[in-house]
């Protein structure tokens, strides 16, 4: 009798090595419950792949969302510049996503937030034995997403800047705080596309962080901070005024919020 379980122990361990043990990932019960749905139309997502430890990367997801399939699906480590292809599925209106890093299976679950710009969840990475890790990830191709129940995408030409708003090709200099922080900023403005860097004054000029993001003709800025590295660290959400304030909130890769205003010098 002991020895007929022992053998049915093994058939069963074997059976779900050959048939994919990882396809109903562990992550979905700590994935959030979506508050809003995607609507159809192509995504861009950066964010942070967070296990806790002292090393985030910085990635990137790419999918198409058509008749409520998920198609052209990928995923890149910013940071290595490698790019997984996965294949994708809704449950309900969250996103599960499944691909193979080598040999080993690559997890990801997620779900929109309540602001229409952003996804969170949870990934897990079997080929270097990272599980259940952190994923905030922000919506990088758009200017604004409704809050309502179902995010309307709707295909726009490139962002215009108002002559009246901001300068084209103009090169800003701003003052300020992040927090209880100072904070000192160098922003190059070309168009729509805005690149520059900061750092905090008690840590001084060496100390940089960079940016680069897109100035809309509403006056929303949107930038992402990277370190030396290249990992995504940051975001600023806000709204930036030629000859006034640049103003909103700003998100580390813990996914900590606070708010900041700086003052055009």
């Amino acid at each position: 009798m002991v020895a007929s379980l022992i053998v049915l122990g093994i058939a069963f361990y074997w059976w779900q090595s050959k048939n994919g043990s990882h396809a109903t990932p562990p992550v979905d019960e700590e994935t959030p419950a979506p508050t809003v749905s995607l609507a159809d139309g192509s995504y861009v997502y950066e964010g942070v792949w967070d296990d806790g430890g002292s090393d985030p990367q910085s990635c990137r997801i790419l999918f198409t969302k058509d008749n409520g399939r998920l198609k052209s699906c990928s995923y890149t480590n910013l940071k290595w510049s490698t790019t997984i292809q996965l294949t994708g599925e809704m449950r309900g209106d969250s996103l599960h996503f499944l691909g193979k890093n080598g040999k080993e299976d690559l997890v990801i679950a997620l779900a929109p937030g309540s602001d229409g710009k952003s996804l969170s969840g949870r990934g897990i990475d079997y080929a270097h034995k990272s599980g259940n890790v952190k994923l905030k990830l922000y919506a990088m191709d758009t200017a604004s997403q409704p809050s309502s129940t179902t995010i309307e995408r709707v295909e726009e030409p490139a962002p215009v800047i108002e002559e009246s708003t901001v300068s084209r090709g103009s090169v800003y200099s701003l003052s300020g705080s992040i927090d209880r922080y100072n904070v000192s900023m160098d922003l190059n403005i070309n168009g729509s596309d805005v690149t520059g860097s900061y750092y905090y004054r008690n840590s001084g000029s060496g100390a940089r962080l960079y940016l680069r993001g897109t100035l809309f003709s509403d006056g929303e800025m949107v930038l992402t901070e990277t370190n030396d590295e290249g990992q995504m660290t940051g975001r600023f959400d806000g709204t930036f005024v030629s000859g006034g304030t640049y103003e909103g909130v700003f998100s580390n890769y813990r996914g900590d919020t606070m708010s900041f205003t700086l003052f055009v010098q």
